[in-house]
C-alpha cells in the first residue's frame, strides 16, 4: 500500500488567494500614500468644496427651476465623493472616475436640463464649477499613477501572466 504524497505548500490553492490579498493591500496602501500628500489633500478638498458650491449655486447666484434642483443633486453627489476621498481614498479610489464625468455633465447641464433658461450667472457657474470638478477629478485619477514609480503593480501582474 502506498501513502499519498502531500503537495508542497507552494502548490496549495489557498496560497494564491493569500498572495492576491497581499497585492490588493499593497494597492490600497499606495492609494492611501497618494491621498496623504499635499496635492492629494488639495484635490480632495477642491472636489468637496466645488460640490458644495454647485449644490448651493442656485441660491448663491440666484436662479431657480429645474437647473437649481439638478445642481443640488449633482453637487451633493460630488461633495459626498470628495468627502469619501478625503476620509478613505484607499477604499473609494475606484469611484474617482465619476468626478470628471459629473464635472463634464455639470458643464453641459445648462443646455441639457429642460425648463426656463436661467441667466448668465447660472451659465458661468456651471461652466466654471464643472471645469474645476472635471480637472480636479482628472488630476486625482493621475495622482495615484505617479506615486510609486507609476504602475509598479501593473508591471508585476503583467510579468506574472506571461510565465
Amino acid at each position: 500500500m502506498s501513502t499519498p504524497q502531500n503537495p508542497s505548500m507552494a502548490d496549495h490553492p489557498d496560497l494564491a488567494e493569500v498572495q492576491r490579498g497581499h497585492e490588493l493591500q499593497e494597492v490600497r496602501m499606495r492609494y492611501e500614500r497618494a491621498a496623504e500628500t499635499v496635492t492629494g489633500q488639495l484635490l480632495e478638498g477642491t472636489i468637496l468644496l466645488a460640490g458644495l458650491y454647485i449644490a448651493l449655486s442656485g441660491w448663491i447666484v440666484g436662479f431657480t427651476g429645474p437647473l437649481q434642483t439638478h445642481n443640488l443633486i449633482v453637487g451633493m453627489a460630488i461633495a459626498v465623493l470628495g468627502f469619501g476621498f478625503g476620509a478613505a481614498y484607499g477604499s473609494t479610489h475606484r469611484l474617482a472616475w465619476v468626478c470628471p464625468v459629473l464635472g463634464a455633465w455639470t458643464i453641459v447641464a445648462f443646455w441639457a436640463v429642460s425648463g426656463p433658461t436661467p441667466g448668465l450667472g447660472a451659465l458661468l457657474t456651471n461652466i466654471i464649477a464643472g471645469a474645476v470638478v472635471l480637472l480636479a477629478g482628472l488630476a486625482l485619477l493621475g495622482a495615484t499613477s505617479i506615486d510609486d514609480g507609476g504602475g509598479q503593480m501593473l508591471r508585476a501582474r503583467v510579468g506574472r501572466r506571461t510565465r
